[in-house]
């Protein structure tokens, strides 16, 4: 026994006082579960490295349904469609191995949806999303929406075509957008005038008998989206991004089960309205956002001075030839309170304003060339009038 206290006192250890020998066994306990802990530390176990999928065939990239735009009838047996959610990868091809798609509608009393896609038609709307959504173990997230428009005929018209129209050859030609041409847009629309720049996507529909079938929900896409932006629903052209060159765009419907669909090649031309915007800078003094302006002939350029302070703003050309006044503008906002409307060639000094109408001075440019501008500012800037086939706009991109 006393062999053994030795031994431990030369180690460090101070016993405890005799008769404490169930309290010294826990101790010993815990001192050889300390060390089996620190003999373990020394076998630590190297984490897997993380290996992120850079194959392209192999991510999870977009979930698409069959169909996105739906017409059905509260009457059977127009008022049921299978829904198909397909995973594709970041090419666009389908993609296998994933967990099923799920399906919910937002508006249930209207529209029912099984969690496998069976669309059943309750009462008439004018549209319900039915949402598809898919979740990977890896928390990938992906969803794509069908608007289901229902009626409450009871013998729903049949299609006999579909196809995308354009009443007039111009209607076909898309000038880019430009941000700071939508002032003009804006005088245009307050005139009740249709934009210069404003496109929209126009289907028509006809039955067996050659009537037009209206009302239909259908589904606008850009087969360009670099090119083209189209709000689905409407078909309005939100975005020409250009350059000039072609751009194909679709229209497709699903009638109570059958899907119609119809393409359109368009023409990108450069953009045809565009404004010098003049306002107050951090110094007090009037500053222009832009000096060097391009648009197509026939194009319309604004100045907007919205500078209230001197100096006013005057513009002068060094060859007026071929700028003019609007003519659609001047006969009605023009006879109505903007007399100013009505005039071409140069601008003759104004003060500024922050109404539209009263800030801004619209000019129409019929003929390509390069007209330069003096300002009583004393800046100098330039409007380039380029003719459509010029190489010049294959460098340009609008939006």
């Amino acid at each position: 026994m006393m062999t053994r206290y030795m031994s431990l006192m030369s180690n460090g250890l101070e016993l405890p006082p005799v008769g404490a020998s169930s309290k010294w066994s826990r101790y010993l306990g815990v001192l050889t579960l300390c060390t089996l802990m620190l003999a373990g530390c020394g076998e630590v176990r190297r984490a897997t490295p993380f290996e992120p999928v850079t194959d392209g065939t192999k991510l999870f990239g977009a979930l698409t349904l069959d169909h996105r735009a739906i017409n059905l009838s509260t009457t059977a047996p127009y008022d049921t469609i299978r829904l198909t959610a397909i995973p594709r990868n970041m090419r666009g091809e389908p993609l296998e191995g994933l967990p099923a798609p799920t399906f919910r509608s937002a508006d249930t009393v209207s529209v029912w949806v099984t969690e496998d896609g069976l669309v059943q038609a309750r009462r008439a709307t004018s549209g319900v999303a039915v949402i598809a959504e898919l979740v990977t173990g890896d928390n990938v997230r992906h969803a794509d929406t069908a608007i289901v428009k229902v009626t409450a005929a009871a013998t729903p018209p049949q299609l006999a075509s579909f196809e995308i129209t354009f009443d007039t050859p111009e209607l076909a030609e898309w000038p880019m957008t430009s941000e700071s041409g939508q002032l003009v847009e804006f005088l245009f629309l307050l005139a009740g005038l249709p934009s210069p720049a404003a496109r929209m996507v126009t289907v028509t529909a006809r039955d067996d008998m050659g009537n037009p079938v209206a009302g239909l929900e259908i589904d606008y896409v850009s087969l360009d989206p670099d090119k083209v932006v189209l709000d689905r629903r409407t078909g309005v052209v939100e975005k020409v991004i250009g350059p000039p060159g072609e751009a194909r765009v679709l229209a497709r419907t699903t009638l109570y089960g059958t899907e119609f669909a119809d393409t359109a090649t368009v023409t990108i031309l450069g953009p045809a309205v565009q404004t010098y915007l003049i306002q107050a800078g951090l110094d007090g003094s009037p500053m222009w956002h832009f000096t060097d302006l391009i648009i197509r002939p026939g194009g319309y350029v604004a100045w907007y001075y919205t500078f209230a302070g001197e100096p006013p703003l005057g513009v002068t050309f060094e060859d007026t030839t071929g700028i003019e006044a609007s003519p659609e503008l001047c006969a009605t906002l023009g006879v109505v309170m903007a007399p100013h409307l009505c005039e071409g060639g140069d601008i003759a000094p104004y003060q500024g304003a922050t109404a539209v109408w009263e800030g801004a001075r619209i000019r129409q440019f019929n003929q390509p060339g390069i007209y330069e501008f003096d300002t009583t500012h004393g800046v100098r800037g330039r409007v380039r009038v380029v003719a459509d086939d010029d190489p010049v706009w294959d460098t340009m991109r609008g939006g």
